[in-house]
């Protein structure tokens, strides 16, 4: 059965069409389990927010192992999508919006289905990334300015005045908001 295209953007013979079909089928299924991947990433994002903001190392800890073994799968599924799109690359055809264009709707539309909720996981991940890495950054900054605060106090000529009484600056910061 002779692929038929919606676009002919440059003839293809009948042989070539499976095979093109057959790949685009292929990346539609790694792009879906990308996107399952990604969700798990946006799971363990907000699993890492609240350990943070419990200040619970051993969920930290298990959270980031999880997040390099997903890291590992999501690296295993691009090489499998660079596989499924080796037979489109001797087309000359270089986006999904452009296979799209050579496959019928049945194909096509799942492909581009998967493509788009993938484009969006991928960018909610870096946001919440981001927020990740900003909420960590200020409870670094945070913790060096205790420790500031509690080095200046503890330094200098001693920690009593000849009156006996207790020297030093005003008292650390104690709390942090790091709500959103």
């Amino acid at each position: 059965m002779s692929l038929k295209l919606r676009r002919d953007p440059v003839s293809v013979p009948a042989t070539e069409d499976r095979e093109l079909t057959t790949s685009a089928e292929a990346l539609t299924l790694v792009l879906d389990a990308l996107c399952r991947e990604q969700e798990h990433l946006l799971e363990l994002c907000e699993a890492h927010e609240r350990a943070i903001r419990a200040a619970d190392s051993s969920e930290m800890a298990r959270v980031s192992a999880e997040r390099g073994r997903v890291v590992g799968q999501i690296g295993a599924l691009e090489e499998r999508r660079r596989v499924c799109v080796r037979p489109w690359a001797a087309q000359r055809v270089a986006t999904v919006a452009a296979m799209a264009a050579w496959l019928p709707a049945e194909v096509s539309e799942p492909l581009l289905r998967a493509a788009t909720t993938l484009r969006g996981l991928i960018v909610r991940v870096r946001e919440r990334h981001g927020a990740i890495a900003d909420l960590s950054r200020r409870v670094g900054d945070h913790l060096s300015g205790v420790t500031r605060a509690v080095a200046r106090a503890a330094s200098g000529h001693g920690g009593y005045s000849r009156f006996g009484q207790a020297v030093g600056a005003a008292g650390p910061v104690s709390t942090l908001d790091v709500r959103r």
